[in-house]
């Protein structure tokens, strides 16, 4: 859709460093196939968080709730999405991975990340705690051993896992034990599902 004379930026990010490459470019001829560009200027980025912020997320209720929870964690600087099939989740919908990565892409885009979050599946919490229990913290609410999410430690990892709608059934929780993983908690109030994800996301961003 460009033409000659229009203004491009084009990125170069990189998985592993921390860095953006942004260049300007003007159009000077576009056709169907090919188009001719000159570069302007080079800006070098950095706007990731100084820790890897991950998100377990247990597959909520509706697909547009899923959705606005993954762009606005893309927005909050998470790197890596673990979407789990709970035991109490009610997605009603095949999952479209494809259509999520797009969402994705375009919240990285518009926030002018350096890092493109990756997004994996999987079918149980069994599953996920058994690759991804190391720096794992579970929101648990009215439970009298969980933290306050104020006080968990934060070093240069950590992976936040929210439960679904149902919360986390009698067999994921004595997970938590079987593998030592903590629990938090975000106050008095029972919230939302996306409420308590974006908050628990901010906190730990804050404290980044």
């Amino acid at each position: 859709r460009v033409k000659g004379g229009d203004k491009i930026i084009l990125m170069n990010r990189n998985q592993i460093n921390t860095i953006n490459i942004e260049y300007l470019f003007t159009v000077i001829n576009a056709q169907k196939k090919e188009i001719s560009l000159q570069l302007i200027e080079t800006k070098t980025i950095s706007n990731e968080l100084s820790l890897e912020l991950n998100l377990a997320l247990s597959l909520p209720n509706k697909p547009a709730k899923l959705e606005f929870i993954l762009e606005k964690a893309v927005e909050l600087g998470v790197k890596k999405i673990y979407l789990i099939q709970s035991e109490f989740s009610q997605f009603p919908h095949q999952l479209r991975l494809d259509r999520l990565e797009k969402i994705i892409l375009e919240a990285t885009e518009q926030t002018e990340r350096a890092i493109l979050p990756q997004l994996s599946y999987f079918n149980s919490l069994q599953e996920f705690v058994g690759l991804h229990k190391n720096n794992l913290f579970a929101a648990l609410e009215r439970s009298s051993e969980s933290l306050d999410l104020l006080t968990l430690p934060v070093s240069t990892q950590i992976t936040l896992l929210i439960g679904p709608e149902g919360g986390f059934s009698p067999n994921e929780m004595a997970l938590f034990h079987t593998h030592t993983i903590p629990t938090f908690q975000l106050g008095g109030s029972i919230l939302r599902m996306e409420t308590a994800t974006l908050l628990a996301l901010g906190v730990i961003r804050l404290r980044s």
